[in-house]
């Protein structure tokens, strides 16, 4: 299967570049958004009013179709790095099922900066997206309500969801309001194998899961007039989750009946006023978010053998934000401010009756995080160069205290955080552009992986935090090629670490066939990437997008006693396919394929899928109704080593799956401008990903 997937997409990236080298004409026919684009020095804005790419869609599908942005295990991306943060209207999405409900048809233009800038808190390389939707009417709204629900082959029904969008004006006050509610249940089965020089041991689990998530989000802006306003925003959201997984293994089972309960929250208050005729702006922002986790755990073993385990998990973060924007003349601008988050944890241990066979953390703890920000950045233009250049200093100050008398742990880092874009345009009509970049990052407060914590996964495998873990430190540079109006577009990029984290596997010191993942600082992580981006328009109702990316990670590292020194290769092929007919039909067919690759003490299995969606539109445009479907799929299969032995885990069940969508539109009234709070933080975890 993986060599058909690769053939299959080997033959549309040449069968699309032979088309484009025989239409040369026709460049600005054949590409997704050629003269809708604005190119920057830090990436490019898009006018989506309007275009078929946006047409029975939910936003993440038109998302995937714009140039430099992939999706992938289940994470948007900008040239391969993990998307940092996603705006709504000033407003910070916190999860991709806000994304999956807004109806693309509602984007008016989209703004993608390729790397965070000076101004932005963010741990990632990968920049942002800023999605504006098209302005509602004065006195009236624009939005849409829908619902859908999706069955999967041995499951059944396995997820229904109801939401709504509005978005509005009356006055000078503006509203924004997405609400939704969904619910799942999930079966999953999952073959283990442990392998060491003297024994092989399996073992078979299945895991029930039911889950709940209500959530809302909620802003309103009051104009003072045209150059002042006062937004606030107010999100909540809370998670219902139970869970039951029994392994067998050998004569042996082993169950853990798990449920947990979320709530986060998020209130946020923006001041914004322009203070003279030039132009100079100033904003003042306050925020907090508040997550709050409960537990209560129940693990069995045979013979009959209990223990019980309860738990509360309390994260609140402050975040306090100035800046000022400066428009110098008409290419020049300046933008300078300051930040501070301030990051409390409390890890309580409500009740527990232990066993030998199920380790858990019993000592309650307190985690405290400082980062302190300063930030100045100059965007602007020398003829055809177009700049943006940035610098900021940033502080991470971390402080974990055990109450139980035991030692603090406390550490600080700091540094200064250049950031420089460069982008030149050239060719007839500007249809080339060359770029380059390059970003010195201090990543966040890894808090959630320094918390004394265990989770524990299945009955032979579980994750403990490190008080110790500091956050990584990164050089990244980039220089990309984009040909003939983003019909073509090719980039490279290179980026060292030190302090990277890595998830190290141990055998349980009371179990030998129990394993644990721990999260391990290491210096020296290196990566060198080619990406190649094909985007044509193959025939009229048709829009081809074809990725591939190659990465080489050469290890030169000791983690424990074992030291790596492999070259490891990586390669990513991406396909994405959008049709828009007559009369309201609409499809879209997309794969992705990722073979085989090695990581220092691990190996993932290759994986694939193909997924698709058809829709109609009726009554005049206004009602949507979709049928998705994924036909192919292989789960991943993933083996960790330590000391001599492997742990194989395979998910084997494929999801294969079939879903129907409902979608109603609503709008009305005249255009006018709004604003929108920006709510800036979310609960970001540092956990092992399989």
């Amino acid at each position: 299967m993986s060599r058909i997937l690769i053939v299959f997409l080997s033959i549309c990236f040449f069968t699309a570049t032979s088309y484009s080298q025989k239409n040369s004409e026709q460049l600005s026919e054949v590409t997704v958004i050629a003269s809708r684009t604005i190119q920057k020095a830090d990436g490019y804005v898009v006018n989506l009013n309007g275009s078929d790419i946006t047409k029975g869609k939910p936003a993440i599908d038109a998302l995937k179709l714009l140039p430099s942005i992939s999706y992938e295990s289940k994470t948007l991306k900008i040239n391969g790095f993990g998307v940092s943060e996603i705006y709504v209207d000033g407003l910070k999405i916190n999860n991709y099922s806000e994304l999956d409900n807004i109806p693309a048809n509602m984007i008016d233009k989209v703004e993608v900066r390729y790397l965070s800038g000076a101004n932005q808190n963010t741990s990632q390389v990968g920049g942002s997206i800023w999605i504006t939707l098209r302005r509602p009417p004065e006195g009236g709204f624009t939005g849409s309500l829908g619902g859908n629900a999706q069955a999967i082959r041995r499951i059944g029904m396995s997820k229904e969801s109801l939401y709504g969008v509005i978005n509005g004006r009356y006055g000078k006050v503006s509203f924004y309001d997405y609400a939704s509610a969904s619910w799942t249940r999930f079966k999953e089965w999952q073959d283990q194998t442990i392998t060491s020089q003297s024994e092989t041991t399996h073992m078979n689990e299945m895991t029930n899961s039911h889950n709940a998530t209500p959530h809302n989000r909620l802003s309103l802006t009051y104009d003072f007039n045209k150059r002042t306003y006062l937004a606030a925003s107010y999100y909540v959201a809370s998670q219902h989750l139970r869970s039951n997984s029994l392994t067998k293994a050998d004569e042996a089972n082993n169950s853990i009946n798990q449920r947990y309960s979320i709530t986060s929250q998020e209130g946020t208050l923006k001041f914004n006023s322009q203070l003279n005729d030039k132009g100079l702006t100033l904003t003042v922002m306050g925020d907090y978010f508040s997550h709050i986790g409960r537990a209560n755990q129940l693990f069995l073993t045979q013979p009959a053998e209990s223990s019980v385990f309860h738990y509360k998990n309390t994260t609140n973060m402050w975040e306090t934000y100035a800046y000022v924007d400066l428009p110098i003349n008409r290419t020049m601008a300046f933008n300078g401010g300051v930040s501070a988050k301030i990051i409390s944890i409390h890890y309580r241990p409500d009740e527990y009756l232990t066993s030998d066979r199920f380790d858990t953390s019993d000592i309650s703890t307190n985690t405290k995080g400082l980062s302190p920000m300063a930030f100045a950045s100059l965007r602007g233009a020398f003829g055809q160069l177009r700049y943006s250049a940035g610098l900021n200093w940033m502080l991470n100050k971390i402080e974990y205290e055990p109450l139980d008398g035991s030692e603090r742990t406390k550490n600080t880092q700091w540094a200064i955080n250049p950031t420089v874009q460069v982008m030149y345009p050239f060719g007839a009509g500007n249809k080339h552009s060359f770029s380059i970049s390059y970003k010195h990052i201090l990543d966040k407060i890894p808090y959630s992986a320094i918390s004394s914590l265990v989770r524990w996964e299945d009955a032979y495998n579980y994750s403990v935090g490190n008080p110790d873990l500091k956050a990584t430190t990164e050089h990244f540079v980039m220089a990309g090629v984009n040909l003939f109006n983003n019909l073509l577009n090719l980039n490279a990029s290179y980026f060292y670490d030190n302090n990277a984290i890595t998830w190290e596997t141990f055998a349980d010191a009371n179990n030998e066939n129990v394993f644990y993942t721990k999260p391990v600082n290491y210096d020296g992580e290196q990566s060198w990437a080619l990406r190649a981006e094909l985007n044509v328009k193959p025939l009229k109702p048709w829009r081809l997008k074809f990725i591939t990316r190659f990465s080489l990670n050469p290890e030169d590292v000791t983690i424990g006693n074992v030291h790596y020194d492999k070259t490891r290769f990586r390669h990513i092929y991406i396909l994405n396919n959008s049709f828009s007919f007559k009369k309201g039909w609409n499809a879209s067919l997309n794969a992705d394929l990722e073979p085989t690759y090695h990581s220092l003490d691990r190996t993932y299995h290759t994986v694939y899928k193909v997924q698709g969606n058809i829709s109609k539109l009726f009554l005049n445009n206004d009602l949507e109704v979709g049928v998705n479907f994924t036909p192919v799929s292989k789960r991943r299969k993933l083996d960790r080593r330590t000391n001599g032995t492997t742990v194989t885990l395979h998910y084997t069940n494929p999801e294969y799956v079939v879903g129907v969508n409902l979608r109603w539109f609503f709008r009305g009234g005249k255009q006018v401008k709004t604003n929108i709070a920006v709510g800036t933080q979310d609960y970001e975890e540092t956990v092992d990903t399989k």
